[in-house]
């Protein structure tokens, strides 16, 4: 199911951005 997809993604994202905004 691509729901399923979606939300890892999603939960990922904010975890992505954080590690971006740590190397800044």
């Amino acid at each position: 199911m691509k729901t399923k997809v979606f939300c890892i993604l999603f939960s990922l994202l904010p975890l992505l951005v954080s590690a971006q905004n740590d190397t800044d």
